[in-house]
């Protein structure tokens, strides 16, 4: 029994003793004989890299194309409205201009002072040997100047022209519409035989 097992034991020695030989294959030379090969790896995220890239770019590029079709169309929008935009700003200047005007004729009409009147009132009141000459009014607020001839250059023009000047400074009207009244100046014109008086009035700013 012992002998049996003992040769047994020898012969499978001897199966796995000529089961052995050496490997002469060159395996860098061997072909890939792998189910997926690395190369497929390679190229693959190599593809997936070059369509990301290229679906980025594709991307920008329809982005700029279509801002470049909103930018057309905005210009061609704003091209076509452009005729009623330039009447429309016409118009508001033209109502501009007249809302300037109602407000001038407002701000007369709401003012007591009447320029014209007080001409004619001037023009009443004026003693002998004194004209109006000129009169610088601009509206409402604004001051009054006059210029007045009295004609002669002897001592009783000069009394007509300063009696004159308390005249106006004392006038019920004057006191009315006028904060002061005051001689800016007396020229004597020798070749003319005159005196030419310059008055400033200062009217009465108007109440709200």
């Amino acid at each position: 029994m012992l002998l049996a097992l003992k040769k047994s034991t020898d012969k499978s020695d001897g199966r796995q003793a000529a089961a052995w030989h050496p490997n002469f294959a060159d395996v860098d030379k061997l072909p890939d004989v792998k189910v997926v090969r690395t190369k497929f790896f390679v190229n693959s995220a190599s593809l997936l890299l070059l369509c990301i890239v290229l679906f980025f770019l594709g991307k920008r590029e329809l982005a700029v194309y279509q801002l470049n079709s909103d930018l057309a169309a905005t210009e061609a929008d704003i091209a076509r409205k452009k005729p009623d935009s330039d009447r429309a700003v016409a118009s508001f200047n033209k109502f501009k201009a007249e809302e300037k005007r109602l407000a001038e004729v407002l701000a007369l009409s709401s003012d007591t002072f009447s320029y014209t009147n007080y001409l004619l009132h001037l023009g009443e009141t004026l003693p002998d040997k004194v004209t109006l000459q000129k009169t610088v009014y601009r509206g409402p607020g604004q001051p009054l100047s006059l210029t007045f001839i009295v004609q002669g250059l002897d001592a009783a023009s000069s009394d007509i022209a300063s009696a004159y000047v308390k005249q106006l400074q004392e006038d019920k009207i004057s006191k009315e519409h006028f904060n002061d009244v005051v001689l800016s100046s007396i020229i004597r014109n020798v070749a003319a035989r005159n005196l030419t008086l310059e008055i400033s009035i200062s009217v009465k700013p108007l109440k709200k």
